[in-house]
């Protein structure tokens, strides 16, 4: 009895769908005769000589698993700019249940093109702290069939959940995409994150470096399979050297707290504005803003607090009065909204209220009355603007105004 090439067999005949690990996994079919004894066919239908048939197995639990580094260019190189992020992902194998570095690639997230590995300078960058914000990575073995090769197919979703799509990579990291690939295997490895600061230094290491350790779990297990440190800073897989060299990343504390201040240059109007406190780990920085929060200020002259004593004017006024005329304050400085007025020599009577009646000597109309010796302030444009006052009936004397403005420099 022949073996038909196409795999259409006599009864007496078995077939199996085997995997050959020591080949890329390659695709083989096993047809076995009445006695069990199996000849061995490739995808095109030719005989097929496994190097150790005991190898075989029914199913492939290769899997690949992506670790993403994020970086900004700090000067420019072939692929990238000044200012560019650019990602780092390293594929990991972990199928024999420790995690092997087996391809990393570099990708422009700004531009969006592949930056060639050699042309990834680390002295070129700083690193980010994490991976841009957005963006979440999944690695899988993909098999082509028609191509007879493996790729690693590196699928991006949004930070809204959304699906971005999906890149191949060859196995040298180089982009390629397979004709109709398909999954390969059925294990599901995730990874889970645990984020260092360095504190000693070691081979790989420097005080100050951030190192990841990454993870790997067999979710259908819930069994780790492998584990990697990463140091953030290079980019490169390191090994701890002892558990003391690191201590777990503190979340930052964040305190916001804001007020509102003056801009005080005698050449212009008063400018009010918001100052913004920003302390994370004992470290404040402030930051100006309009009053709506978000346009940045600049600040022209001196910075005042409101409400505390008064920055004076130079000039002032001598003001004779009797108990036969009417007497108003001439005109301010443009910034002043504060006069101190000293009563001398008699007592007077006065109002500041806008649209008020002409004050009489006899008090009969008029908001109030100040004797001799008497301190009072007028607080505001308006107040300052509708003051008036006469003397006392039978008295005359000075009154001695002195301007200033309701601001205070910080100390």
């Amino acid at each position: 009895m022949s073996i038909n090439p196409t795999f259409s067999t006599a009864k007496t005949f078995d077939g199996q769908v085997l995997f050959d690990p020591n080949n890329n996994n390659a695709e083989v079919h096993a047809i076995y005769d009445q006695n069990g004894v199996p000849t061995y066919y490739d995808l095109e239908g030719n005989i097929y000589t496994p190097t150790v048939p005991a190898d075989l197995t029914t199913s492939i639990t290769k899997d690949h698993e992506v670790k993403d580094i994020c970086f900004k260019a700090t000067s420019a190189g072939t692929g990238y700019a000044i200012g560019d992020i650019v990602t780092l992902s390293i594929v990991f194998d972990v199928t024999s249940g420790t995690a092997v570095e087996s391809s990393r690639f570099y990708t422009n997230q700004t531009t969006g093109a592949v930056v060639a590995n050699g042309d990834f300078v680390i002295t070129n960058f700083e690193p980010c702290g994490a991976t841009p914000e957005g963006i979440e990575k999944e690695g899988m073995l993909y098999f082509s069939a028609t191509d007879d090769s493996y790729h690693t197919g590196i699928q991006t979703w949004n930070e809204d959940g959304s699906y971005a799509g999906i890149v191949f990579y060859d196995e040298t990291g180089a982009v390629s995409t397979p004709t109709s690939p398909v999954p390969v295997g059925a294990r599901d490895n995730e990874k889970i994150e645990s984020c260092f600061n360095v504190v000693a230094a070691g081979t790989g290491y420097a005080i100050g470096d951030v190192v990841k350790l990454v993870v790997f779990v067999d979710t259908l297990t819930m069994e780790t399979i492998g584990s990697a440190y990463i140091n953030m800073n290079t980019g490169l897989p390191v090994t701890i050297g002892a558990p003391t060299d690191i201590e777990p990343c503190a979340a930052p504390e964040t305190f916001i707290r804001q007020e509102v201040l003056l801009d005080y240059d005698k050449s212009l109007p008063v400018k009010e504005f918001l100052r913004v406190y920003t302390t994370v780990d004992g470290v404040t920085t402030s930051a100006d803003f309009e009053l709506d929060g978000v346009t940045a200020y600049t600040v022209l002259g001196d910075v005042y607090r409101w409400h505390q004593r008064f920055g004076a004017f130079a000039s002032g006024a001598t003001l004779p009065f009797t108990d036969g005329a009417v007497v108003t304050l001439p005109a301010p400085p443009a910034q002043a909204d504060v006069a101190e007025i000293h009563v001398w020599g008699g007592g007077i009577v006065w109002d500041k209220r806008q649209g008020a009646s002409a004050v009489t000597a006899d008090g009969s109309v008029g908001f109030g009355r100040q004797a001799d010796g008497a301190y009072f302030e007028l607080e505001g444009f308006d107040e300052i603007a509708n003051f008036q006052f006469i003397g006392m009936t039978g008295q005359s004397g000075r009154l001695e105004v002195h301007y200033a403005q309701s601001v205070q420099v910080n100390n």
